[in-house]
Parts: structure tokens; C-alpha cells; sequence
């Protein structure tokens, strides 16, 4: 299925590299650049149908992991409300309603009943995004007013939500721009997707006043405009029963992000965690073959590079044998809603729902009814989306070996597929090396690390004795590593032990910061591009390993990682996922992954794609078992887990404490 040009991506990345005013202050980019290239134009469609049904089995599981809805959620009773009268507005009748996609999660929403049809008749979903159910309010009145019965939807952030995203386009709420989310696998897409659902079950529940049934159940549209064109894609992805898709300004391709006003501007409800390293070409084409309607405007600078996105679907339709129901269109525009893209719209649902030639008339006049579904001020019990969709992390009780076992391949299984599945691949690590100082007692050699093709680089400094290979400890540097201080406790405390130090930086640290300045962009850019920045830095530790691993003076059987504050959460899970790793040393270690808190207490620093549905930092770092676990300097009581583990499995002497001391860290090492 993968398929890719290298050349061209490497000429893609040597582009940036030129244009690029500040190469230091772009290499995290660049990395990033790399990495969501390699998906967008690795990704290839099978070439059978047989081949891609079987495939998407599995991606359809993917999805709503993604989308942290798996398993779908039980159905809980709308408790459908009506507010206000009716409103005739001529052709069709205007009412606002609420209903409870789950107990207390409001959906304050607009419904649109026709007049002179008969009934059943086909529906359609506007999510126009933005927060602007009611500025769009004309567009699903003229469904209405052509025959269809139509509903607008709020986005999470507006009337009636209480919950967020990162803080954009209508998603806020308390918790504004917390990253430590990933941990827990909650996402702004779900809930939206969850409201979607519970609209199309809304919406096949109506009746008239003699039981007829308003709506044909296989005759239900979806269509929105920009954080409302992926609020449609994602629904009719997951809800089988919308068998038509409008999607209006809101496609690009996961490299297409790059550019200025994309990732730092789009709205949340368009970005996934994506761990599972998929394309939305892969994603969209889930709603195959039911129609899909893209259009995208030239002067539109959110999304401007949809092309990899539209060949794949074209394919997959073709596959399919009816490339008649996917369409593509490109207007000359900026971003929002236009005649063109209005009329297009229209007509495509039109075909698709009523096989009519009948054109659907467009009035665009605003009605000036009373648009608040809760006119006597927000119901005072709404629950928070983050905290009703984030599931809650397992305890274990493992009281023997066969259930230590059992809970390890159940874990590290979770660990492969579904958290941190890069580093358990093969990585991507070269070297630039030079000796930079020798005498007969020791050699100094700087040694740079060249990821994923150099598209980043990591300096650092390896202090050794030639001759004999010796046990070798790899210090994570905090800041940029500085030669004479990294020399100076060589001499102190490695030399006289005949240990080897290495010392490097990795992503994050160093020479590529990942700072309070810049994480929005680089956290926002990294989990299209498969990753967390933890999640970049435990597979730099194992490249860091790997290295040394074939150093002629290095043991193999000894190699030490030492990290220390948030840097030893990704130095645990590289043990994980690296058994050439001998052991690790955790200094002033938390002992848990931050989930869902207040907005003042965001840190995400060590947070991990779904790390939370699963297990918490002590849970991991006994899967290093039987290797050597130092707990140094400050550390929680978390670890008691840990310990008890070891203690179980009678190797208690594997899991030692100490103080910050390097010299008490050694011993410790070396007894």
C-alpha cells in the first residue's frame, strides 16, 4: 500500500531548509515537514476493492479510537424539549428544540419542517462551524423550504456546551488550550460527532400528529462549511446512516498544514492525534461509495493543498465503480459561503436525496425570529464534554507472576498499537561524528545525530576509553550540552570508574527548543504528523541507543539512560520499548500523566497519545522489569506500585532509590 518518491521529498524539505531565514529555529518544523510528507505521499489506495474493504475493517476501528468513541458510547434518551411555538416562516415552520446527546451534554439546535410535502421526506444536517448556527440560519431555512426537512447544529463552545478544544473557532470553555489531553485520548472531534450521531436519531424519531414518520431513514444529508466540513466528514464517517456529504472549505492534506495561517488558525474539530500515522485520504474514504461533495476555494489560505486528499478519493470511487459520487470543486475565493459554493451545495444534495430535477430555489433572506434555545439563561447542570467523554484509567491488581505476565502483553500490546507505535519501528539514525580532544587517559568525541534523514539534529559529546568496551551511562541534556562542564564531570565522577558518558540533546532541548513560544505551532503541527513531543523524544532516545549500542567502546550489555525531570518520563518509555536499553536512571520522575485539569495547571510537557485509557507512568515503568529502575532525588509515592512489583517478582534489588548524587547514582549502577 505505501508507495513513495523519496527524491521529491527530500527536494520538499530541502526547499524549506533554503527558504528558511532561521535553519536553528525551523529544525523542529522541518522534522514535522518530513514526517507529515511521508504520510501524505507514502499513502497509496489498494488496488483492489477486495483489498481495501479489508483494510478499512481495520481503519474504521482506528477512526473512532482516534476520535476517542470507541466503543460508541450507550444510547441514552434524547429528552427531547421544544421551545417556544412554532414560527411559520411561509414555506416552512421554524422551532427550536433541545435534546441530550448524553445525560446533560445539551444540543441546542434549529429545526426546519416544510410545508406542502408529503411525508416522509429526505433531511440534511447543517453544521456550518465557526460558531455561526445562527448567522448561516437561511441556508438550512431554504432546505426547508424546498421540501427537506433540515436541522442546525451548534459547534461544542456555543449555546448549550460547556467543553473545548485548543481555542479555536467557537471551541472554548475552561480548560482552553490544554495539549495534556492527549494523555487521555479526549478529542474536540468526538463530542461533535457524538451530537451528530444523536441528531440523525432525532431526526428519524419525528412524526406528525398521526404517527407518520417526517423522514426517510436512508435519505439523510450532512453539510458544513469549514470546522463544519470536518464536524460532516467526521460524522458521516462514523454514522453510516447519513448517506450524503457536503463539505465546503475545510480539506487539506496533513503536509498542506505547514503553510502560514494553516495549523496556527484552523479550527481543533480539523486536527486528530494521529498515532496511527494515516492520511485524511485514508480517513475520508470511509464514507465511500456514498456521495461526497468537496469544494475548496482558490484564495482560501486555511486550506490550500487538497490534492493528494482528492486523487486518493477519486481512486477509492473508482475502486468502487461509481466515480460518479464523488465530486470535486475549485472556486476562485476566499474562505466562506458564496453563491458558487451555495449553489453546488444545493444541487449536489438535491440529486442525491430527492433524484429530482427539480432545482432547490435559494433564499437568502434572514429571519428575525428569537434564535436562543434557553431563554431563561443556561441550563445550570451542563456537564463538561472533556470529563463525560474521557474514560477513566483501569487499576490492576496483579498479586502473581501469570498475572504480572498477563498485564504486560496487555499493555505493551496497547503500547505497540495504539500509544507509541513509532518506537517500537525501526529508526531512522545516522551520525556525524569528530574527535574534538584526545590524550592518553580518555578521548572526547562530538557526535551529532542525524534523525529521520537529517531533517533534525541533535548535538552531544561521548567521553570515553579507548580499548575495551565498558558500561556506558547516556545523559538526556536539559540545555544545550556544553562541552567543558560535560568534561569537567567526566573527570570527577565517570573517568575513575572507567564508565562511559554521553551526553546529547534531543527534541526539545538544546539547539531545538520546543518553548512556551512556539509549542501552539510545533503541538498542534506533531500530532497530524503522528506524534507528541514526548513521543518525538522517546524515539531520539533509542536512536541515541542505538548508537551507542555499536560503539566499539561501548558494552552493549551496559547501557545506562539517565533522564531527569519531565526528560525521564520519555527515558522510561524508550526502556519500554527498547530491551537493549540495561536499565535507567529517573531523576525526580513525576508518577503521573497530567488528564484533564484547570485551565491554570496545563503542563503537557511528557504527554502521550492515549497513554491514560490504559495505564499511568508507574503501570509503564514496570514493564522494564527485570532490568535496574534508580528512582533518583525527589519521586512519589506512585512508585510504591512499581516497587511491589519488583518485590513480587523477587528481584526487589532491581528497584533502588537514591539521592540526586552522581556519585551515589553510580554505585548504584555499578554494585
Amino acid at each position: 500500500m505505501k508507495k513513495y518518491n523519496y527524491k521529491f521529498r527530500l527536494q520538499l524539505i530541502g526547499l524549506f531548509i533554503i527558504f528558511s531565514t532561521s535553519i536553528k529555529a525551523q529544525s523542529i518544523i522541518t522534522h514535522l515537514e518530513y514526517l507529515a510528507h511521508t504520510i501524505t505521499y507514502e499513502t497509496k489506495p489498494p488496488s483492489t476493492l477486495k483489498e481495501l474493504q479489508k483494510e478499512q475493517q481495520d481503519l474504521r476501528e482506528k477512526f473512532l479510537k482516534i476520535i476517542n468513541l470507541y466503543p460508541l458510547p450507550q444510547k441514552t434518551p434524547l429528552n427531547i424539549k421544544y421551545v417556544g411555538e412554532r414560527v411559520d416562516l411561509g414555506k416552512c415552520y421554524f422551532q427550536r428544540v433541545v435534546f441530550e446527546s448524553r445525560p446533560k451534554i445539551y444540543v441546542a439546535a434549529h429545526l426546519y419542517i416544510p410545508k406542502n410535502v408529503t411525508f416522509p421526506v429526505p433531511a440534511v444536517i447543517h453544521v456550518p462551524g465557526h460558531a455561526q448556527r445562527d448567522k448561516n440560519r437561511a441556508h438550512p431555512k431554504t432546505y426547508a423550504e424546498n421540501g427537506f426537512v433540515s436541522i442546525a447544529l451548534p459547534m461544542v463552545g456555543e449555546e448549550g456546551k460547556t467543553g473545548t478544544g485548543w481555542g479555536k473557532c467557537g471551541e472554548y470553555g475552561p480548560y482552553v488550550g490544554h495539549f495534556n489531553w492527549f494523555n487521555t485520548g479526549y478529542s474536540a472531534i468526538g463530542p461533535t460527532v457524538w451530537d451528530g450521531i444523536r441528531a440523525v436519531d432525532f431526526l428519524i424519531s419525528l412524526t406528525d400528529s398521526t404517527g407518520r414518520k417526517l423522514v426517510k431513514e436512508d435519505k439523510i444529508g450532512m453539510a458544513g462549511l469549514s470546522g463544519g466540513s470536518a464536524r460532516t466528514l467526521w460524522t458521516t464517517i462514523a454514522d453510516p446512516r447519513i448517506s450524503c456529504a457536503s463539505v465546503n472549505q475545510g480539506v487539506t492534506a496533513i503536509s498542506g498544514y505547514q503553510d502560514p495561517g494553516g495549523i496556527s488558525n484552523t479550527c481543533d474539530i480539523h486536527l486528530f492525534y494521529n498515532a496511527y500515522g494515516v492520511s485524511y485520504g485514508e480517513l475520508y474514504s470511509l464514507i465511500a461509495p456514498r456521495p461526497l461533495l468537496i469544494q475548496n476555494g482558490t484564495l482560501d489560505h486555511l486550506f490550500q493543498h487538497p490534492k493528494q486528499v482528492i486523487d486518493y478519493l477519486t481512486k477509492v470511487y473508482k475502486l468502487y465503480g461509481e466515480p460518479e459520487k464523488f465530486s470535486y470543486k475549485v472556486w476562485k475565493q476566499g474562505h466562506g459561503y458564496t453563491p458558487n459554493i451555495w449553489n453546488t451545495e444545493d444541487a449536489w444534495m438535491n440529486k442525491w436525496l430527492r433524484k429530482t430535477d427539480s432545482p432547490v430555489i435559494i433564499n437568502d433572506t434572514l429571519f428575525q425570529e428569537d434564535l436562543t434555545c434557553f431563554p431563561e439563561g443556561q441550563p445550570t447542570d451542563i456537564q463538561n464534554t472533556e470529563v463525560l467523554f474521557t474514560h477513566s484509567t483501569p487499576e490492576f491488581q496483579i498479586k502473581s507472576k501469570s498475572d504480572y505476565e498477563i498485564f504486560k502483553d496487555t499493555l505493551l500490546n496497547h503500547l505497540k498499537e495504539d500509544v507509541i507505535p513509532t518506537a517500537f519501528s525501526d529508526i531512522d539514525v545516522s551520525t556525524r561524528r569528530k574527535n574534538v580532544y584526545k590524550s592518553e587517559q580518555y578521548y572526547i568525541d562530538q557526535i551529532d545525530l542525524l534523525i529521520d534523514k537529517g531533517t533534525i539534529i541533535h548535538k552531544g559529546y561521548f567521553f570515553y576509553k579507548p580499548g575495551e568496551k565498558r558500561k556506558t551511562v547516556v545523559l538526556i541534556s536539559q540545555t544545550n550540552a556544553d562541552r567543558k562542564e560535560l568534561e569537567n564531570i567526566y573527570q570527577k565522577r565517570f573517568a575513575n570508574k572507567n564508565i562511559n558518558f554521553y551526553c546529547t540533546e534531543i527534541t526539545g532541548t538544546g539547539n531545538n527548543p520546543w518553548t512556551n513560544d512556539n509549542h501552539y505551532l510545533y503541538d498542534r503541527f506533531a500530532m497530524l504528523a503522528g506524534h507528541t513531543k514526548a513521543s518525538l523524544q522517546i524515539n531520539d532516545i533509542i536512536a541515541t541507543e542505538k548508537v551507542m549500542f555499536q560503539d566499539k567502546s561501548v558494552d552493549p550489555s551496559n547501557i545506562y539512560i539517565w533522564g531527569k525531570g519531565a526528560l525521564a518520563v520519555p527515558v522510561l518509555y524508550a526502556a519500554v520499548a527498547d530491551s537493549n536499553i540495561s536499565g535507567v536512571i529517573l531523576e525526580n520522575i513525576q508518577d503521573k500523566h497530567t488528564g484533564i485539569t484547570s485551565i491554570k495547571d496545563s503542563g503537557c510537557s511528557t504527554a502521550i497519545f492515549n497513554i491514560l485509557k490504559y495505564a499511568d507512568i508507574p503501570q509503564v515503568a514496570s514493564l522494564i522489569y527485570p532490568r535496574k529502575i534508580v528512582l533518583a532525588g525527589e519521586h512519589n509515592e506512585g512508585f510504591k506500585w512499581t516497587k511491589n512489583i519488583y518485590k513480587m517478582l523477587n528481584n526487589e534489588g532491581k528497584f533502588i532509590k537514591t539521592d540526586s548524587s552522581v556519585k551515589n547514582i553510580l554505585n548504584k549502577i555499578t554494585n
